[in-house]
């Protein structure tokens, strides 16, 4: 998967938004715990969602909290926060399925062109 699979993450980790520590165990949950089926559909919304805010604040500001109470959730079932976020919890339980659900039906969507750099020709 790479630390790149969590492309909302990555993207607010590197807006300033998310905070590393989360960030790191949001990566490690993937990696650990999600499978292919997963991120694939992950992918297939979250890529546009991310070229979406790179253009919109108010995109990143209404992704931002929803991603960081995923991040906080998850922190707590790693076992790096003592307690947990029920909202984090909610978008886990709807989020987590819809994205096997959406993968079990969708090509891989290459996620790595968000960070190529434009080559001059």
């Amino acid at each position: 998967n790479g630390v790149d699979s969590r492309v909302v993450c990555t993207e607010l980790a590197a807006q300033g938004l998310l905070d590393p520590g989360l960030y790191f165990l949001d990566v490690r949950f993937t990696e650990e715990r999600l499978s292919a089926a997963h991120v694939r559909g992950y992918h297939a919304w979250a890529v546009p969602l991310v070229r979406l805010m790179r253009k919109s604040e108010i995109v990143t500001r209404i992704v931002s909290p929803v991603a960081r109470w995923r991040a906080e959730e998850i922190a707590h079932v790693l076992g790096a926060k003592p307690r947990g976020c029920l909202a984090g919890k909610i978008v886990r339980l709807i989020g987590e399925p819809l994205c096997r659900l959406i993968g079990a039906f969708v090509a891989e969507t290459d996620h790595t062109q968000l960070y190529e750099t434009e080559t001059v020709q």
